[in-house]
């Protein structure tokens, strides 16, 4: 499975201590905020499924967002590209998105929310899927700007 191999290979670079999964970690990697990233991104992925802990893939991606270093540019910009989503929404979509958001700002726990309960519309998990895609190319982009920039 693609995820679970993607998950392998992120797995060293985000946590620090060897694993069955990963392998050997690797400490002190200028990648650790990113892989801890795509690391939630990937269990977010797996949705209702239990993941490597046990835990289900919406429960882990909250846990590595946790991970995160709060000053990572994707915690700015992916509820800001959700924002333009949300505004294409039909009026009975916007107010099945804000029953899960609540009342405080949109964030990477507040969206996983809304990626557990999307089913409910086909707008609403369509742009979730939209959302998901474009959250991996930024972050792809991300990387490759740094590799690419040495």
């Amino acid at each position: 499975d693609l995820v679970d191999e993607a998950h392998d290979l992120v797995l060293p670079y985000s946590w620090p201590c060897d694993t069955q999964w990963g392998g050997p970690a690797i400490p002190d990697s200028p990648a650790l905020a990113d892989a801890a990233y795509a690391h939630a991104i990937l269990h977010r992925y797996e949705g209702k499924h239990p993941g490597e802990g046990g835990m289900r893939g919406w429960d882990n991606a909250k846990f590595w967002f946790g991970l995160t270093p709060a000053s990572h540019f994707m915690f700015k910009e992916v509820p800001a590209e959700f924002e333009k989503m949300y505004k294409e929404l039909s009026e009975e979509d916007r107010l099945i998105v804000e029953r899960v958001k609540g009342r405080g700002n949109w964030n990477c726990n507040s969206l996983v929310d809304m990626f557990s309960r999307c089913k409910g519309t086909t707008e609403v998990a369509k742009v979730c899927k939209e959302l998901h895609n474009k959250e991996i190319m930024m972050l792809f982009d991300h990387c490759n700007d740094i590799v690419n920039s040495r």
